[in-house]
Order: C-alpha cells, then structure tokens, then sequence
C-alpha cells in the first residue's frame, strides 16, 4: 500500500504529524474521489473510502472497487433484498449506510460525480451457482441537482444476461424522470405513490415496474407484496433462479 497501516484512513491526529490523513508512515491529504486509489498505488480490490465533502463537514463513506483490469468502479447502491430501503427524501439526498451490502451513496454526492454530463454508469444483479447476471448500461449520463429533484437523463441504453436462465431484460430506467420518496412524491402518477408501493424510492417511470431498492419476498411481513423488489423480466417471486440471488448493485464508470 503506498499508505501505511494497510491504507487505513485516520482523522485523528495522534497517529501521525498531520492534521488529517492517512495513519502509518506515511501521511497524505484525505482523497476527494475514488480515482485517488489507483494514484496511491492500490490494486484490484474493494474498498471504503471516506471523502471530506466539498462543503466540509463530516467525512463521507462511499465504496470504490478497482477491477482486475484497474477499471474504476464507484458505487451508486447496493441492496440485498433484505434491508429496509423505505427512506425519506432527506436520507436519499444525504446518502445512508445499513452495512456493506446495503448503503445509497446519495442523491447531492450523485449530482457532483455526473452534473458535467457523459458518465456511464451500470446496474448489476448477480446470483451465485452460475444461475443468472444480469447488467442494464447507460451512457451519457446526467444527474441534476435538487432544484429539479435530482432529474435523470442518458443518451444510450445497453443489456445483456448470461448464466444458465435465458432471459430478455428490459430497461429500468426512463431518460427524464426525477428521483421520488414515499414523503415527496415526484412520479407523475396522480392515481398513486409509486415510491410507497415499492417501499423505497428510486427514479420511477410511468408505473411500477423496476424496484431495484425493494425487499425479496422472503423477507417481507407473511402476505404482504408492497415493497417487493423488482427487477424488468426477471421474476424476483418464483423464478428458478431466485435462491441464488445475493445482490443488485449500481456504479458510476
């Protein structure tokens, strides 16, 4: 590790001479972005990272993953299936962590990485035993700030699944929509709350047909089907496949 104590990141200052940095022998300036890990020698790998925000204030955790081909990763969400995803507006923008399978970076955090425009970023979900992975790309991508509720828009769409189940995906997102909570209902459907049916909130079409923040069936109250995690032609209720499910996730590239 080109910092020291095995790239452990401190704020304390008893560890080394400098205000705020890395502990060991070595200290340096906090990293502002995932893209500071290839540049302090890192390789392939996971990682937490804490950035200071722009605006000061607490560090932010955020995780950053190098592939083997040191292609740079910087995750949006990641869900299990098992964890309550129903947060407000507020949490949403702000970003939250329940545990490493399950955080939201954050809706300002998201505006900062792709307000310029012409990000790519993909969405992953991945059972185990070979049995399916599926990934939806797009590109082009722009996420603006909270004057228009965090509006989503992309130039391309790209999908593909391989495994041992064929399947067609379909698209999960619609270039133009903006960012909907149970608390601050933003999806355009005047008969209902999309964002509480799903019981998470996310960037909501004209009905209710991808819910990558849901629960799996399994982990919901004995009848209750609100709240169910959906995936477009993936049949996330009694599809072969859904024993092996372990998560879906989402990264900026």
């Amino acid at each position: 590790m080109a910092c020291g104590n095995g790239g452990t990141y401190n704020l304390s200052t008893s560890k080394c001479d400098c205000k705020i940095g890395w502990s060991g022998s070595i200290c340096d300036t906090a990293p502002q972005n995932c893209s500071v890990l290839s540049t302090l020698g890192y390789t392939a790998g996971t990682y937490w990272v804490d950035i200071i925000p722009s605006s000061g204030g607490a560090p932010k955790t955020i995780l950053c993953e190098l592939t083997s081909s040191l292609t740079l990763r910087n995750y949006i969400f990641s869900n299990s299936g098992s964890s309550y995803h129903n947060r407000t507006w507020a949490e949403y923008v702000a970003g939250y962590k329940v545990d490493n399978d399950n955080f939201w970076l954050g809706l300002d955090l998201m505006n900062a990485y792709a307000m310029s425009g012409g990000k790519s970023f993909k969405m992953e979900a991945v059972f185990s035993n070979n049995a399916i992975t599926a990934v939806w790309g797009n590109s082009g991508v722009t996420i603006r700030d909270g004057s228009v509720k965090y509006q989503l828009t992309f130039s391309g769409t790209s999908s593909t699944a391989s495994g041992s189940y064929s399947v067609s995906l379909q698209a999960c997102l619609s270039s133009g929509k903006v960012f909907s909570t149970w608390d601050l209902d933003n999806d355009g459907d005047t008969g209902s709350n999309l964002a509480s049916l799903a019981g998470a909130g996310w960037f909501f079409g004209s009905s209710l047909t991808c819910n990558p923040l849901g629960r799996l069936k399994s982990s919901l109250p004995e009848g209750q089907t609100d709240g169910q995690i959906l995936l477009p032609n993936l049949d996330m209720v009694s599809g072969g496949y859904l024993p092996y499910f372990q998560y879906v996730k989402m990264y900026f590239e």
